[in-house]
């Protein structure tokens, strides 16, 4: 990426924040306040008038371009906040970033402003992530959620939560200017950060601290997952909407020629068969009319559910269908009031299920000769 734009970088290099009633403003100013000081920068803040945004806060932030007159962008970046909500059918404002992404060279978020980027169409298929309370929901999109504080794919970069847009900015400048500049900026910004708390992620908090936080936004994530789920509806009513592919309950063994061609090609069909298929339930991902994914849940007691038989055709693995499929799982069975995931995972797939929140619950031990461990996700409430 750096050898195709550190050339350019002489000319002025628009950059576009979309700024919106209810923004979180640091999502906004943490990554404004590093580009504004790359070299050849142009910043602007964009929202369809001129008159003073609040975030969601009350800080009064001026746009300095409407979607009518901004000029056009190198670079286009959607912050996130509450004021995320509204803007996920905000005709007008999904219009604007789809426009503008066919000629930005890079498209990007911060925080839950991925969500409002995967609502215009424009995360289908693209690795992501957003602030970890909604991270799941990328997969109602169709993105590949992936739980790191920056994440890039092509010409799509995102940040994790709100402290992560500055994190982001410093890694595109080092992608764009070289890492002199980001660098130098990151001295400049005296950005070394020491927490009095080691607790800025899920898996460093302590357990009630997180349990606080997630019971306190309870409502709120409700509100905003709902949002999501309707978004992903009416976009999969659209014609051309997801590349042809989409999730299903599998029923009347629909799963057994997929589970017994990844699992045990040189076995029987019905070998494929485990105890315990009539009552688990079985999901899998269609593309283009074909299984390519599947993946079954067994209820081994209340709350406590089983992952087994998770297989995907070689051609599609690697390719983000099995995040997706397990990440939508695991969201509809924690409605319906599931409150722990376990699976034995081979060794070499442990940072696979890390990603999406699973932890080592076992000794490593053998099967089928091969090395194994159970993990678990646990669910707090």
């Amino acid at each position: 990426m750096a050898s195709s734009t550190q050339g350019d970088v002489l000319n002025p290099f628009s950059i576009g924040f979309l700024l919106f009633p209810g923004v979180t403003q640091l999502d906004l100013t943490g990554p404004w306040e590093v580009f504004s000081r790359a070299p050849g920068a142009q910043v602007h803040l964009i929202w369809k008038t001129r008159e003073i945004v609040q975030s969601d806060k009350g800080m009064g932030i001026q746009p300095t371009a409407t979607f009518t007159d901004c000029p056009p962008l190198d670079l286009i970046c959607v912050p996130g906040g509450p004021g995320q909500i509204p803007l996920m059918d905000d005709t007008e404002t999904l219009q604007f970033l789809r426009e503008r992404a066919q000629q930005a060279r890079f498209i990007t978020a911060v925080c839950t402003g991925a969500l409002v980027l995967g609502a215009a169409g424009l995360l289908h298929g693209y690795q992501a992530t957003t602030h970890w309370a909604s991270l799941d929901q990328l997969a109602l999109l169709g993105a590949i959620p992936l739980a790191q504080r920056v994440v890039r794919d092509g010409n799509r970069i995102t940040g994790a939560g709100v402290t992560s847009g500055i994190d982001f900015a410093l890694s595109v400048i080092s992608d764009i200017w070289g890492a002199d500049i980001a660098q130098g900026i990151q001295l400049q910004l005296e950005y070394a950060p020491q927490p009095p708390f080691n607790s800025g992620t899920p898996g460093q908090a302590p357990r009630d601290v997180l349990a606080q936080v997630q019971h306190t936004n309870q409502a709120f994530a409700r509100q905003r997952l709902a949002v999501t789920r309707h978004t992903a509806s009416h976009q999969a009513k659209q014609p051309g909407c997801g590349d042809g592919w989409h999730i299903a309950v599998l029923e009347n063994g629909e799963y057994m020629p997929l589970r017994q061609q990844v699992l045990w090609p040189d076995k029987p069909l019905a070998f494929s068969a485990v105890p315990g298929d009539n009552a688990a339930l079985h999901f899998g991902v269609y593309h283009t009319g074909k299984l390519i994914c599947c993946l079954s849940a067994f209820a081994l007691a209340e709350g406590l559910w089983q992952i087994r038989k998770f297989a995907t055709v070689a051609e599609w693995q690697r390719k983000g269908f099995g995040t997706i499929l397990l990440a939508t799982v695991i969201k509809q069975l924690e409605q319906q009031g599931a409150l722990r995931f376990e699976l034995d995972a081979r060794q070499t797939a442990c940072e696979f299920y890390e990603k999406l929140g699973f932890s080592p619950c076992s000794a490593p031990f053998e099967k089928s000769g091969l090395p194994y461990i159970r993990m678990a996700r646990q669910v707090l409430t």
